[in-house]
């Protein structure tokens, strides 16, 4: 099983030599502001080889070669893991074998929004961990390690499962189908291989890192999507409400490159849009549901609220979440 847990972080840092393959991607071939803030940061931290899947600006490739070891910029088409897939190959083994730690990384997201390297630190010291993630994802009653942010101890990257699961890519049509045929089945190659997983943040019920980013901000998550500001669900999010939210809990964090990534985007999050308002309520309520709903029934009954139809199959019995789980009428 994965095995979720709190990170505690150490008084004394500790020395460990990470690699950070970093995938990049922008429709216009530039760097954004705050990807240069993450590749400055993660540069802190360790050897950073950064592969944008896509031709990259003169400017922008020299302020990234005063960040990065090296860096690359040629399509392929294979999305974040055929980036990592090319690093790797060209890294070969023998590179690989210098460091302790691997580092996956993207630009999906804007952060760190505090200095990481305790959090780094302590799960490199933690024996009962091989690789670890952020955040999971459920699938099928299990749970995956999302990849936006992933980290690989020296007997997984130098593994035979590793290294197989990454020449495996090939180009796919959508990032879903990436998702399904690479993202999913290496938290669980994996674990069958025998080593131990573990995840930062613990999802809880119906919850995920867009819809419930503050949360997850406050437990600990040193990132936020950047699909929580530039796609339309997140359009009922006003600027100033974001911006007090990160001074309250991320002040070092500079909030005006996620205006201008914002901006850049050329999408408000100012804007109505009812329909994905409605979405954004309707997750709202089933995360709710778990915690207020609940219905003590003496007799049986057949209750009808709301269009949906809840059906008690014995006495005393306590129907829970039935409410939006119903039989439509």
């Amino acid at each position: 099983r994965l095995i979720f847990y709190a990170i505690s972080y150490p008084g004394n840092e500790i020395m460990t030599k990470r690699l950070c393959l970093f995938a990049g991607f922008n429709k216009t071939g530039r760097v954004a502001d705050y990807v240069m803030y993450y590749l400055r940061k993660m540069a802190q931290l360790s050897d950073v080889y950064y592969w944008a899947d896509g031709a990259l600006h003169p400017e922008d490739e020299k302020k990234l070669l005063a960040v990065c070891k090296q860096v690359w910029g040629i399509p392929h088409g294979r999305y974040d893991f055929g980036s990592w897939q090319l690093l790797l190959a060209r890294l070969e083994n023998n590179c690989l074998a210098q460091y302790d730690e691997l580092i996956l990384c993207n630009d999906s997201c804007f952060g760190p929004l505090w200095d990481i390297r305790p959090l780094l630190d302590s799960a490199a010291q933690d024996a009962s961990c091989d690789f670890w993630g952020l955040s999971a994802q459920p699938y099928n009653y299990r749970h995956f390690l999302s990849s936006y942010f992933l980290v690989f101890k020296k007997p997984v990257f130098l593994s035979k499962v590793f290294q197989e699961h990454f020449r495996s890519v090939r180009r796919q049509n959508s990032s879903q189908v990436v998702v399904l045929q690479y993202e999913i089945p290496l938290t669980f190659k994996l674990r069958d291989a025998g080593f131990r997983p573990k995840v930062l943040i613990s999802p809880a019920a119906e919850e995920d890192v867009y819809f419930n980013w503050k949360r997850y901000v406050r437990k600990g998550l040193p990132f936020i999507k950047v699909k929580v500001f530039t796609q339309p669900h997140a359009k009922t999010t006003p600027v100033w409400r974001f911006q007090r939210f990160l001074h309250k809990t991320a002040p070092e964090y500079p909030a005006e490159l996620i205006n201008r990534h914002i901006a850049d985007c050329a999408s408000s999050p100012l804007r109505f849009d009812f329909c994905k308002y409605t979405a954004y309520v309707w997750n709202k309520i089933k995360c709710l549901r778990r915690r207020t709903l609940r219905l003590h029934l003496t007799k049986p009954y057949l209750i009808s609220i709301f269009g949906f139809t809840l059906v008690d199959t014995g006495p005393k019995t306590e129907i829970i979440n039935t409410l939006f789980r119903g039989e439509r009428k």
